[in-house]
Parts: C-alpha cells; structure tokens; sequence
C-alpha cells in the first residue's frame, strides 16, 4: 500500500499511487480506511479521479469506499458519487465483485455512466443485504428497481420529517438524491429549465422553498408576491420535481443536514466554490453544482416590469352607464 508510485507491492499485485491510502487492483481502486484521521476519501477520490485515469488507462476509474460507496470518473472529467447502506463486516463479502460486474454489464449495454454507478451500486447493496457471500440476480435488481417507494401515493409536497423518511427510503434502494433551494417567487421558463437539469442529476429531486418570513429577511418587505402555499403548489405540479419542502430559517442548512444530498445545486454563473452551503455539502459526502440562468429570465426582473406599467383602468370606468 505504501510502495513507490507504480511499483506493486509484493504478494497482493497492488499498485499503491502513493502513501495517502489510495491503491489500484486489477479489479478496481480502493481508498484504504485508515488513510488517516480527518481527511475526506470521497473527496481525495475526486481529486485524483485524473491520475486514476492516466495511470491506468482506462476510461472509467471507479473508487470503491466500501461504507461510504464510491465515486466514478469518466472522461468527462465530472465525479459522480453514489451512497451505500452500511452493514457489518460479516455481510459484506462479494460487494465489489458485484458493484464491478453490473456497471461492466450496464457500460456494455451502453447505459450512461450516472446510470451504470446507481445500477453498481444498487448491486452492491443486494448482495450485502444477507449473510456470507451472496450473488446479486437479475431478479433481485428488478426488484429493487420497482420496488422503491410508491410516488403515486406520496404526496408531492412533504414536511421535513416525512422527508428525512421518504429519502431514507430512496437511499436504501441505491438512488441518488438532488437537493436545490429557493424563494421560487414568481415561477418561470427559467426556473423550469433549471429545474429539469438539476433532476438530470440524479434520480430524485428535492425542492425547498423559502417560507413568506424567510423570503421577507431576505428580499424586503414587498416580498414574496404569492404566499408559499402558492409557490410550493405551483413547484409540485412540475414534472421534474419529486417533492417539495418549506423551510422556516434564512440557510436550508438544518435540511441539507437531514437529507445528506448526493448533489446540491444552486442557479448562478459562478463557480461552486461561491455557494455558501458548498462546505457543508461537501462535508456530508455530496456534490455541489451550479447552473446557468436563462437571460433576461429573472423573478425579480419579471416583478419590475409589472411595476413599471402603468394600472389601466376598468374598460367601463367614467362611461355612462
């Protein structure tokens, strides 16, 4: 584990990048437990996903964390990260033959790599979901697959405990969760746009709204133009968004902590660095994106416009009658 960059080490044919923890094998790479107290593996994984790639030549590097699950790079250069349940040691023989076997099979049927991480995943989570060494079967991953909680009966718009169950649920299935946030004032084409990306990201979507209070500290006390009960139901009617939650406080701090986002994204032109929720998101194993507005598609522009036009007068006002 701890031999020169490139050289293996003797007996375990092991290739040790360098001494942080980071090791390659003939069927994978693994980020050793006990790379040392404080650092992140996930996020070591990400920032050698490059080297990875380079010292090994291939075209995707998986990075396996056992507890942790794991973060794939592809050539494109962006991390994914997927979530594992754990168990004890005992159950977890065969989980990473089966996490390489179903995303070689989902990579050779051609399925994207966000796609074929989640399926390795999910396997993963079946076979370690009993005792010794298991096998995880076409049957038990179609399963899983629709077994997952039943949205038609859910409602869309949740409270934050309801929530914390519902993604317990999804997790436990292997699926992703996306988590954005916003006062969503005055709904519009970018708003959905933005929208149907960030659900793209992943296999769940989670919006939280600011509440009227929340909005008021945060934009002034003209704001919000439509009451939250409008602006969440108006959220939930989209197609691309799963659930919809209120959050009282100014940060959706206290929500990112209970539903740990695989991926948190923000709308903006700038880079994820500048998020102030970036950290904590980080801290608790996710991603942070940031998308693109569409131009001259903003709630606050939208409400200046309304503003600035003259009220018309009733179409009867000072005729006779």
């Amino acid at each position: 584990m701890t031999g020169p960059t490139g050289e293996p080490t003797p007996g375990e044919e092991r290739v040790a990048l360098t001494g942080d923890g980071l090791s390659v094998t003939g069927t994978g790479v693994t980020v050793n437990a006990a790379a040392g107290a404080g650092v992140d593996r996930a996020v070591l994984a990400e920032s050698r996903l490059d080297e990875l790639r380079e010292h090994t030549g291939a075209d995707v590097v998986a990075v396996t964390l056992d507890t942790e699950g794991a973060v794939v790079g592809g050539a494109d250069g962006e991390p994914r990260r997927s979530h594992s349940t754990p168990v004890p040691a005992s159950h977890a023989v065969g989980a990473g033959d089966a996490y390489l076997a179903a995303m070689t099979l989902a990579l050779a049927a051609e399925a994207s790599l966000p796609t074929a991480a989640q399926l390795a995943q999910l396997a993963a989570t079946i076979t370690v979901s009993d005792t010794g060494t298991c096998v995880c079967r076409r049957e038990d991953l179609l399963d899983a697959l629709g077994s997952g909680p039943e949205e038609a009966g859910r409602p869309t718009q949740v409270g934050a405990e309801e929530l914390t169950a519902i993604v317990a649920e999804h997790r436990r299935a292997g699926r992703s969760i996306v988590f954005t946030n916003g006062c969503f004032d005055v709904l519009h084409p970018g708003h959905v746009r933005y929208l149907t990306q960030a659900r793209a990201l992943g296999d769940l979507l989670v919006v939280a709204v600011n509440s009227d209070g929340s909005v008021r500290r945060l934009k002034g006390p003209d704001r919000p133009v439509n009451p939250v009960e409008d602006r969440a139901a108006l959220l939930a009617a989209l197609e691309c968004v799963d659930h919809v939650v209120v959050f009282e406080e100014d940060s959706p701090a206290k929500l990112i902590e209970a539903v740990r986002p695989d991926v948190y994204v923000k709308g903006g032109d700038y880079p994820p660095e500048m998020v102030p929720e970036a950290p904590l998101v980080r801290r608790l194993g996710g991603q942070v994106r940031t998308l693109g507005y569409v131009p001259d598609r903003s709630t606050s522009a939208i409400i200046d416009r309304i503003r600035s036009h003259p009220a018309v007068p009733p179409v009867n006002e000072g005729r006779p009658a």
